[in-house]
């Protein structure tokens, strides 16, 4: 029976399969003769091997080849890193000589609370949550480690060169690559982070020693950003949120008599054209979403709440008290109020008024001014005129 004739698609892919198989066994070919060679690749090898794809129907560069075995390196030091970490797991929980070890104060600590694995509990069932590291704050913290990482290794590398310049002579063997595990090690930088030999040398060729966020600069400073995130989550803390377009006011307000304003021309000017005269000098959603990038460790975007609906929870008596507890302790301290040696009623000009049980006994006289309002405190105020309310 004939074999039936594939299709277009699957000869492109079987083509495109063993293309890639091809390139694989030469980049492993090219990584046995650099160990080989103590961490070069001999001369006229990659000649060789270009040569040999070109033969077998495979068209491709030394970029890309150099590109596919620093790939290669970087999983194999991954897995042997990993290795590592699980063999020195495995030897501390061989250490412990029980299960469960009594601490000082009695209390029980598991094995999988000394080695930190994450084991199933004792009831069975699986630990949940969001993996450790995963959140954003540790993301951006994470990023922020491996912007200095690759800043001081640029500079070292930079130093380095510059001193082999006047001496007259070229940097020891695989210098970069042992300068880049030393510094990884040292700011204990995960095993999915990568820092590359070629980013070094692109940013010491460059003179971009210093590593920043990627992308355009803000047009706004961070102190001026700062301030607006403070204003934010304070409205937030008061049951106030700001919506996005509240935010974008509030920043163009703040920057309105200021020197940015002009900085924000300059700034659009560089990167649009004929833009209306009410957007040259002001921001709109666009330095939003950078904005919201930014700082996303701390704003969080979510649909709105109806803070009214617990109104009825968080309005009882206790929760008054305490409440203005704390604002008359605060007028105590701005020297607005003083604090008495005992409660008294008040009038409604302020003034001391008599207590209700002796009105209520006509002890003695009094008038419809002299009338207490309210409840019994023992809090003074003695200069109303420097509250704003």
């Amino acid at each position: 029976m004939p074999r039936p004739i594939k299709k277009k698609g699957e000869v492109s892919k079987l083509l495109l399969n063993i293309k890639k198989s091809s390139i694989s066994a030469a980049v492993k070919e090219l990584l046995v003769e650099k160990v080989k060679n103590g961490g070069r690749i001999p001369s006229g090898c990659m000649v060789l091997v270009l040569n040999d794809l070109e033969k077998s129907g495979v068209v491709t560069n030394r970029d890309h080849l150099n590109y596919q075995l620093a790939k290669l390196e970087a999983k194999i030091e991954n897995e042997m890193l990993e290795e590592k970490r699980k063999k020195e797991m495995e030897s501390r929980t061989m250490l412990l000589p029980i299960d469960v070890v009594h601490c000082d104060a009695g209390e029980e600590m598991t094995v999988s609370d000394i080695t930190g694995s994450s084991t199933s509990h004792s009831n069975g069932s699986k630990q949940r949550g969001r993996p450790a590291g995963s959140s954003t704050v540790n993301r951006m913290k994470n990023q922020s480690v491996r912007l200095q990482c690759i800043s001081e290794i640029a500079t070292t590398y930079k130093n380095e060169l510059t001193e082999c310049k006047k001496n007259n002579c070229i940097t020891s063997k695989c210098y970069l690559k042992k300068l880049i595990k030393r510094k990884w090690e040292e700011f204990e930088l995960d095993s999915a982070t990568i820092v590359s030999s070629e980013t070094i040398r692109s940013r010491v060729k460059r003179g971009n020693l210093y590593a920043a966020h990627a992308g355009t600069p803000p047009v706004l400073p961070d102190i001026i950003e700062k301030v607006i995130v403070d204003v934010v989550l304070m409205m937030a803390k008061i049951r106030n949120p700001l919506c996005v377009s509240q935010i974008i006011e509030l920043a163009n307000s703040m920057i309105m008599k200021s020197e940015f304003k002009e900085k924000i021309k300059e700034w659009k000017a560089l990167r649009y054209n004929n833009l209306p005269e009410k957007k040259e000098m002001t921001l709109g959603y666009g330095w939003w979403r950078g904005f919201n990038r930014r700082y996303e460790d701390v704003l969080v975007v979510k649909h709105g709440e109806r803070f009214a609906s617990d109104r009825a929870e968080w309005s009882k008596e206790i929760y008054i008290r305490q409440m203005y507890e704390v604002i008359y302790k605060n007028m105590v301290n701005a020297k607005i109020a003083k604090k008495l040696p005992s409660k008294v009623f008040f009038n409604s000009y302020g003034g001391l008024a008599p207590n209700p049980t002796n009105i209520l006994c006509n002890t003695f006289n009094y008038d419809d001014d002299n009338m207490p309002l309210g409840l019994a405190s023992e809090y003074e105020m003695i200069h109303p005129e420097n509250l704003l309310l």
